[in-house]
């Protein structure tokens, strides 16, 4: 499904940092995923955990937000196993990790708060849903949006974390771009695609049961 959205495609040609971006969002989720749904998953998992989270800080200011989403689901986990307290420990180690960037960081968003320019140009909370929203429909509310809808009616674990890792993310880029304006397109919220794909493949997945 991600393959095959236009929206991702045209970025694939770019030497920039968002399908990047996505890739390290995949691995991270991906990790995480294994750590926290196998009895036992080997030390590879966790250190993998650990470098594509520590990679998403590095690679875009916006890509934080998915160790907040993470960060934020497995808090709220009622599970308190071994594997939960590993997982938190390589979470807030990528977190020490990414400290070294921090100042790179706050300068990024004191140029925000001063580039009159990008303020105005900025989409509004309503815009970025809207342009969301065609981006799952690939250009058109279609085939993609109604298999969304189906995913909808998961509850399972996987769809609670896909869930988490969509609407954190968003929430959180709202809130900051209502503060420090600073959506002028939506390719700074290139880490909720791959959740968007994975949306219609839990409604592709219902469909077939």
């Amino acid at each position: 499904v991600l393959a095959g959205t236009a929206f991702f495609i045209d970025f694939m040609h770019e030497a920039r940092a968002y399908t990047l971006v996505a890739l390290l969002t995949v691995a991270a989720v991906a990790c995480y995923w294994r750590i926290m749904s196998r009895a036992r998953a080997g030390a590879v998992w966790y250190a993998g955990l650990a470098l594509t989270v520590t990679a998403l800080g590095y690679t875009h200011y916006v890509a934080l937000t998915i160790p907040a989403a993470l960060g934020l689901y497995h808090l709220l986990r009622f599970e308190r196993s071994r594997r939960w307290w590993l997982a938190l420990a390589m979470l807030i180690a990528a977190g020490l990790l990414i400290l070294p960037w921090l100042n790179t960081i706050l300068l990024v968003i004191e140029r925000g708060t001063t580039d009159a320019g990008r303020q105005v140009t900025s989409m509004n909370a309503a815009q970025i849903v809207r342009e969301l929203l065609d981006v799952v429909g690939n250009g058109g509310l279609g085939l993609l949006a109604l298999l969304g809808l189906f995913g909808l009616r998961e509850r399972g674990p996987a769809a609670r974390l896909v869930w988490a890792w969509l609407l954190v993310t968003v929430i959180l880029v709202l809130i900051v771009n209502a503060r420090i304006p600073f959506m002028v397109h939506l390719r700074y919220l290139m880490p909720v695609i791959p959740a968007l794909a994975l949306l219609v493949g839990l409604g592709i997945a219902h469909l077939g049961r």
